[in-house]
């Protein structure tokens, strides 16, 4: 599996930055006891808000989920077995979530710095808000590639889950569920971890059970 695709990850760099600015125009006026939070995570109201904030974060799952769900349905002949196979794809992941996760915290908050004059003091916080975010974008990238390698259609499983996201968002205020928890509580939701954990085991099943000896393709250029 290939690294961070550079064309992808520009036109990440070049949205985020845009969003920034964006942000910075509606929060100059606007200050709460969690403001770099909410700067960075926020759902509340107003629908035009709503989604930009969600639009660097679904870029982000769009190159890094459409990336994987490829690979899957083709199995390299460089590797001895699928195991291996899927080991190299979950070790790539993971530096790519990485690198993206880490551009959606430190460009934005520089960029925030800069545009709104309001300081960043770096703490413990911060932290836990990459852990957090990390966690929970994982969850919702490799539920979204489950899904789409059950019913073979990568777009149509992308809106599914995004019309489910929003509206869990306006309905289901909790702490508790994946992914939701990441707008409604603070703290680290250790639920998360479990749920990957589950989704995983049954990607790893649909992969295994494919017909793809020979490297042989479906079709999905959907």
């Amino acid at each position: 599996m290939k690294f961070v695709n550079k064309k992808d990850f520009l036109i990440y760099l070049l949205i985020l930055l845009a969003v920034t600015y964006l942000k910075s125009i509606y929060l100059s006026e606007v200050y709460t006891d969690n403001w770099w939070y909410q700067a960075l995570i926020f759902f509340g109201s107003d629908q035009f808000v709503n989604i930009l904030w969600l639009i660097p974060i679904l870029i982000q799952v769009f190159f890094i989920s459409k990336k994987i769900y490829v690979e899957l349905n083709y199995f390299d002949l460089r590797y001895k077995n699928r195991n291996n196979f899927l080991k190299n794809i979950f070790l790539c992941f993971i530096k790519e979530h990485t690198i993206y996760t880490t551009s959606f915290i430190v460009v934005q908050i520089i960029g925030l710095m800069i545009l709104t004059g309001i300081p960043f003091k770096f703490d413990v916080g911060i932290l836990e808000l990459f852990c957090k975010y990390y966690i929970e974008i994982m969850f919702y990238i490799w539920l979204l590639i489950l899904v789409s390698l059950v019913i073979q259609k990568y777009t149509i499983s992308f809106l599914i889950e995004l019309t489910l996201l929003l509206v869990l968002l306006n309905i289901l205020k909790s702490s508790l569920f994946p992914i939701i928890s990441l707008y409604y509580n603070y703290s680290f939701n250790f639920l998360t971890l479990p749920c990957i954990c589950f989704v995983l085991h049954f990607i790893k099943k649909i992969y295994i059970s494919r017909d793809l000896l020979g490297g042989i393709k479906y079709d999905i250029r959907d």
